[in-house]
C-alpha cells in the first residue's frame, strides 16, 4: 500500500498508526495537494482533504492488520475529531491538556478502556509536537494522567520494535516521592510581593485653639485622640480639653507591676537541674516525632510493594492440601517461592509460565514448614467459588513495580505489620466492567499496559 501526502508531520503520523498495527505501507511525500489515492489499491476510498484522508486510511490500516484496535461508539468519533480540530501545534496541544487530564483520571485508554484509533492519533501529536518533553516537572505533576497514558503508549511493543519510525522515549519518573513533588511545585511558584499603602501627612488649617504634639508611648491617656500608623512617632492636632492634674491622675506608674512573675522565675531558678533536665529529655522524641511526621503524608498504597513474576515451578505442598509451593521469578537474583490456597481453583498447568503480580515486602512466612516470600494476587467472585489471576500485559519486564497514578512513593523494604497498610488498602481492590485490576477506580499499571482478569466482573482482588 503506497500514500501520498503533503507534509511532514502526516507523513510521520502515518508512519505512527502504521506501527501500532504493524501494517505494511509505504508513505511518500508528494509536496502539495492532499493525501491521494492514485496508487492505492482500489478499495480505498478517494480522499477530499487532508484531515479526512487520514481519519480513512488509519481506520482502514486498522480493520486490515490490527482489528483489535477498531471502535465505533460516539465517545471514540469524539475524541478522532478532538485531535484533528484542537491539536493541530505545539500551542494548541498544551493548552489541550487539561481536558485530557480529565479524561483519563479513571481510564486506562480514551475509549472504553481499549486502545483505539483515538488514542494513537491524540499520542501521535502529542509526540510530533513534543508537548510532554516540553513540560517541566510542576507541569507533569498537573497532567500526571495524561503523562501516564503517554508513557504507557510510547512503550507498545510494536511501536517500539517499529522499522517505520523511530520515536525517542521520553524519559518519565514513574517513582516521584512526595518530597520530590513538593520541590518540583516550589521550583515554579511565585511568591507574591507583599504591597503597602502610602501613609500621607494629614493637612490641617490653624486654628485658634491651642495644640499639643504628642509622642507614641507604651502607656496610653485618656483624653488624647491619635489615629494608627506604621511609624513609631505620629503628630496629631489635639484640643486641650483637660487639666494637667487629670492626666497625672490617670497615668499609671511604670513602677507598679504585677508580683506573681518574680516569684515564678523565682520558683524555676530553685528546682532541681537534674529535674528540669529529665522532663526536656522526655519531651524530646514527641518533638522529633511531630517533626517527621509530616514527611509521611502519603497513602497506605504507595507503601506496597506488587511486582510482575513469572511461575517458574508449580508443586503441591507436602503438607497441606489446599496449598500450592510456586518458584516465581521477580527479575531477582533467585526465584522466591510462594505459597498459595489456589488447590480448589486452578491445576498446575494453569499456574505453569504464567505472568503474575506478587505483592512482594510482606514478611516471609512458614506455612506448614514452607517458608513463603510473599503473596500472589488473584481475583475472586463474591461467593468464592471461582478465583483468576490477576495478569500483567505480554511483554512486561519481570520485577516492574505495579503503579497507581496519584499514589506515588518508594515501596518500603518490608512492611510493618503494626501499620496495616495491606489491611486497609485490600478492600478497595476490585476488577471493572472491562476486567481492568483496579484500586478504586485507578488500574494496576505497567509499562505495557494495565493489568487484568479473565472473566471476573467486580471481582475482589486479594
Amino acid at each position: 500500500m503506497k500514500l501520498f501526502v503533503n507534509d511532514e508531520n502526516t507523513s510521520r503520523e502515518a508512519l505512527i498508526i502504521a506501527s501500532f498495527t504493524s501494517a505494511q505501507i509505504e508513505i511518500v511525500n508528494s509536496g502539495s495537494g492532499s493525501v491521494s489515492s492514485e496508487t492505492i489499491p482500489s478499495q480505498l476510498p478517494a480522499f477530499s482533504n487532508e484531515v479526512s484522508g487520514l481519519v480513512a486510511v488509519s481506520n482502514k490500516l486498522v480493520s486490515d492488520f490490527a482489528p483489535q484496535f477498531t471502535a465505533s461508539s460516539q465517545q471514540h468519533n469524539h475524541w478522532v475529531n478532538f485531535r484533528f480540530n484542537s491539536l493541530n501545534d505545539e500551542e494548541s496541544c498544551k493548552n489541550n491538556l487539561q481536558t485530557l487530564n480529565n479524561e483519563l483520571s479513571t481510564k486506562v485508554f480514551l475509549s472504553n478502556n481499549q486502545l483505539s484509533v483515538a488514542d494513537i492519533h491524540i499520542f501521535a501529536a502529542l509526540a510530533l509536537n513534543k508537548t510532554i518533553e516540553s513540560l517541566n516537572k510542576c507541569q507533569r505533576i498537573q497532567f500526571c494522567n495524561v503523562v501516564r497514558w503517554f508513557d504507557n503508549l510510547q512503550h507498545f511493543s510494536t511501536l517500539r520494535n517499529s522499522t517505520f519510525i523511530s520515536l525517542p522515549v521520553v524519559a518519565i519518573n514513574k517513582n516521584l516521592t512526595p518530597q520530590e513533588a513538593e520541590k518540583a511545585k516550589s521550583e515554579t511558584k511565585t511568591t507574591a510581593t507583599p504591597t503597602t499603602t502610602p501613609t500621607t501627612t494629614p493637612t490641617t488649617t490653624p486654628t485658634t485653639t491651642p495644640t499639643t504634639t504628642a509622642t507614641a508611648t507604651t502607656t496610653a491617656t485618656a483624653t488624647t485622640t491619635a489615629t494608627a500608623t506604621t511609624t513609631a512617632t505620629t503628630t496629631a492636632t489635639t484640643t486641650t480639653t483637660t487639666t494637667p492634674a487629670v492626666v497625672a491622675t490617670t497615668t499609671v506608674p511604670p513602677t507598679e507591676k504585677p508580683q506573681a512573675p518574680q516569684k515564678q522565675k523565682q520558683q524555676q531558678k530553685t528546682k532541681n537541674p537534674e529535674q528540669v533536665e529529665a522532663k526536656q529529655n522526655k519531651r524530646a522524641p514527641k518533638q522529633q516525632q511531630a517533626k517527621a511526621a509530616p514527611a509521611e503524608n502519603r497513602s497506605d498504597l504507595s507503601h506496597l510493594n506488587m511486582i510482575v513474576g513469572k511461575i517458574l515451578t508449580v508443586e503441591r505442598h507436602p503438607d497441606a492440601t489446599n496449598l500450592f509451593v510456586e518458584s516465581i521469578d521477580l527479575g531477582e537474583d533467585k526465584p522466591r517461592t510462594i505459597c498459595s490456597g489456589l488447590v480448589k481453583f486452578m491445576n498446575p498447568e494453569d499456574l505453569q509460565d504464567r505472568l503474575v503480580v506478587v505483592l512482594a515486602n510482606l514478611k516471609p512466612r512458614a506455612m506448614r514448614g514452607i517458608t513463603s516470600q510473599g503473596m500472589l494476587l488473584c481475583v475472586e467472585n463474591a461467593d468464592e467459588t471461582k478465583a483468576e489471576l490477576v495478569t500483567p500485559p505480554e511483554g512486561t519486564p519481570l520485577g516492574e513495580r505495579i503503579l497507581f497514578a496519584g499514589h506515588e512513593g518508594p515501596a518500603d523494604a518490608a512492611l510493618n505489620p503494626k501499620q496495616k497498610y495491606w489491611e486497609n488498602v485490600q478492600p478497595q481492590l476490585r476488577t471493572s466492567d472491562d476486567l481492568v485490576c483496579c484500586f478504586q477506580n485507578i488500574p494496576f499499571m505497567t509499562s505495557r499496559g494495565p493489568c487484568t482478569c479473565k472473566s471476573l466482573v467486580g471481582g475482589k482482588i486479594k
